[in-house]
């Protein structure tokens, strides 16, 4: 190709200049350059040419299975496997003896021992896929196309921060292939992108190897890096997020003690605060990329594995000399577990605060790791409205899941102009997460009405159980110290002596809003979570209500270095405490005003506050959710469990931050899957996975049980008792409600 004369193309807010002139892509194509050896200073000179990248087909398993292992092991051991296909096999009460090799010497190893990482480099084609960060829009570099037959070169103009890491990638002695989004992608083509998005899951999948580019070396980055493989080496992580100690671990190269300038600590927080974290994409970069993925700073290297790793273990160690890291390890935690069969509402969530240049790549940015068939109908179209976006993609999940489990930010908080039951994604903070799991529509299934002719409504299910009396005109701010003075001044005078509508005391009801059903008595299988009882007696840190509060310290704070000082902040900051005309009181978000309406809808894990719209009959705002004590378990729609019955919640590793709810009779110890207050069932069944010969899948919805018709054979992840038609029977007052 000819040399082009330099020339200026708008790129949004940019003027660009000098571009290489892309030819189209037809189906299944992508391209990929050819970085061309050279010196570190040269010019960066490349070839670029397009190819068909198809998706082999999945390949019979020929290795065991973790469940066919597990049937194999002696008595003492047990097996676990990480997500990078490791099997590691686990001596009960002797660490030491852990180790990559079945401890039965009889197992062939080839049977359960992962493929060799060469298989990656044998994919046609290959390549390396560059996972970066883009960096400001202002002063740019060129790099030089070359044509064929090296006769002519066209300049092509990219931002510096690619310009220094091509440098960086660049070997003297031989070309390297590379797949490399601003280069790739006809970055002008508004039709080519979209589909290029699209086919940005395989591009990493299938990738040879992914290169995470943090940067140039600096701030004792290659101290980062080699502490990094050394940490990293001493922990395995496994599916289910269990750590445990590496085999064969290496010596520990860091000595806190003798550490005494702090620069472990110091070199690692400077390389977990570059912006490479901040990016959005790069989050499904890495969860897709194979094994041999890695971390690249100047040209010190360290497998993405072992940063993985080096994040949990970091994670659990008593003390890193900076509290500094320690805030960038609990920020950076999600890295270290498995994101794959992760539900939509916490892959949303858990990345929220990530930037991203356009506001639709809040979704289309993390779409190579949603569950698969919810981002089969996501049609990426950058040329629509934001809330256009969010809107497919809260329907998309509603269809799949027939739940209502994600949400944006308060009324109050939009950025996104668009109906009030569309999440706002762009929205920086939300109590979306932490008010979840309350069980409050039971196991039931969303009846969702939408039509594309009033694109502005959705009609929703549901019961009317509450009305707002009074709420706090303020909500608790996002700090530590005046948020524990706020709550404190909540504290009803009459705390101690009044009762509650579910025959609780008021004194229960107030002190479940400060952690939300995060007690043992729900979640019998943690071991951090207090009793209610030893809750109320309120010895944790600063005092949030009772004797010791309202004889605190005006310097008193929520210490958010406890499990319980952290969970009871977030639960409430940037609420506002509600009471109801019922004598409820719970915990609403911001704008609540006295008439709103506490509503349960079926298939959503939590109270909703609606308001209803002047002049429209039936018309509402979504406001945002609550916890409102006393409307969790289904209380709102079955009403109350007889005494001594309550609901407990478990978690299974296996199901991937995903719960399920069984009922628990306080006297005599009993815990059945059968809710006390529903009739026995005749032409239904629960059944279980193992029946159902599968495991949970991402697009499953994150509270659910499986229920069979004896007579057709029908699946539902919902119990049919719990269908309009069944609960109208029980004389529930169902009424429709249209959200706009």
């Amino acid at each position: 190709m000819a040399k082009q004369p330099p020339r200026f193309v708008g790129d949004g807010a940019e003027q660009v200049r000098d571009r290489y002139d892309y030819s189209t892509l037809s189906n299944q194509e992508i391209r990929i350059i050819t970085l061309l050896p050279g010196q570190f200073d040269d010019d960066i000179r490349l070839t670029i040419y397009q190819t068909k990248l198809v998706e082999p087909e999945e390949q019979t398993q020929v290795r065991m299975t973790l469940k066919e292992l597990k049937k194999t092991m002696p008595p003492g051991w047990a097996v676990h496997e990480t997500p990078q296909l490791k099997f590691v096999f686990e001596c009960i009460g002797d660490p030491t003896r852990n180790s990559y090799i079945h401890p039965d010497p009889t197992i062939d190893r080839s049977a359960y021992e992962r493929p060799l990482g060469d298989k990656y480099w044998d994919f046609i084609p290959q390549y390396e896929a560059l996972s970066y960060v883009w960096g400001p829009p202002g002063d740019r570099k060129t790099v030089f196309f070359e044509s064929d037959d090296g006769s002519s070169a066209t300049p092509h103009s990219v931002r510096i921060s690619l310009h220094t890491a091509l440098r960086h990638l660049r070997y003297q002695d031989k070309p390297r292939r590379l797949w490399v989004d601003a280069l790739c992608i006809n970055q002008a083509d508004n039709d080519e992108k979209p589909d290029q998005v699209r086919r940005m899951a395989a591009i990493f999948a299938l990738a040879s190897r992914v290169i995470a580019w943090f940067g140039p070396e600096e701030n004792d980055s290659a101290l980062a890096l080699s502490t990094i493989e050394n940490l990293g080496k001493q922990i395995e992580v496994t599916v289910e997020g269990r750590r445990l100690p590496a085999p064969d671990a290496p010596k520990i190269d860091w000595n806190v003690d003798n550490d005494k300038e702090n620069r472990v600590p110091h070199a690692l927080a400077s390389l977990m605060t570059r912006t490479f974290f901040e990016r959005l994409w790069v989050v499904q970069e890495l969860t897709l990329a194979n094994r041999l993925a890695i971390l690249q700073c100047g040209k010190d290297t360290v497998l993405w594995e072992l940063f993985r790793r080096c994040i949990s273990y970091l994670d659990q160690m008593p003390d890193l000399r900076s509290d500094k890291l320690r805030e960038l390890v609990f920020l950076h935690r999600h890295w270290g577990q498995s994101q794959h069969g992760a539900p939509l509402e916490w892959l949303l969530r858990e990345h929220k605060s990530k930037a991203c240049t356009d506001p639709r790549d809040k979704v289309y940015g993390l779409m190579g790791i949603f569950p698969p068939e919810v981002a089969a109908a996501i049609h990426p179209d950058y040329s629509s409205p934001v809330s256009d976006t969010y809107r497919s993609t809260l329907l998309a999940h509603i269809s799949q899941t027939q739940r209502w489990e994600v949400f944006g930010c308060d009324l109050p908080d939009r950025q996104v102009p668009g109906p009030s039951w569309v999440p706002d994604l762009l929205a920086p903070f939300s109590n979306a997460w932490d008010s979840r799991r309350q069980f409050a529509a039971g196991y039931s299934r969303i009846q969702a009405v939408y039509s594309d002719e009033t694109p502005d409504l959705l009609q929703v299910t549901g019961v009317h159980c509450a009305t707002i009396r009074s709420a706090t005109d303020d909500t608790v701010p996002n700090d530590p110290l005046k948020a524990l003075q706020f709550v404190r001044s909540w504290e009803p005078s009459n705390l101690y002596t009044a009762g509650y509508p579910t025959g609780e005391t008021l004194l229960e009801a107030y002190a479940s809003i400060f952690i939300q059903h995060t007690f043992q008595d729900r979640w019998p299988m943690t071991t951090e979570h207090p009793s209610m009882a030893d809750w109320l007696e309120q010895k944790h840190g600063a005092a949030v209500f009772g004797p010791r509060a309202r004889a605190g310290s005006p310097d008193d704070k929520f210490d958010l270095g406890t499990f319980l000082g952290h969970r009871s902040f977030v639960c409430v900051r940037g609420r506002s405490f509600i009471t109801t005309e019922e004598g409820h009181v719970g915990l609403g978000p911001k704008g609540v005003k006295p008439g709103d309406m506490i509503c349960i809808i079926l298939g959503c894990d939590r109270p909703l506050v609606l308001r209803p719209l002047n002049g429209s009959d039936g018309h509402f705002q979504l406001i945002g959710d609550s916890f409102i004590h006393g409307l969790s378990d289904g209380i709102g729609i079955l009403g109350p469990f007889p005494k001594p019955w309550i609901a407990q919640g478990f978690e299974y590793p296996e199901i991937d931050l995903r719960c399920t709810f069984k009922f628990f009779n306080a006297e005599t110890g009993e815990v059945t899957p059968e809710d006390p207050r529903l009739e026995s069932q005749t032409e239904w069944e629960r059944i279980d996975l193992e029946t159902l010969g599968r495991r949970h899948v991402a697009d499953d919805p994150v509270i659910l049980d499986f229920f069979r018709n004896k007579s057709t054979g029908e699946i539902m992840d919902s119990d049919p008792r719990m269908l309009p038609e069944a609960l109208e029977k029980r004389g529930v007052k169902l009424r429709k409600f249209v959200i706009a």
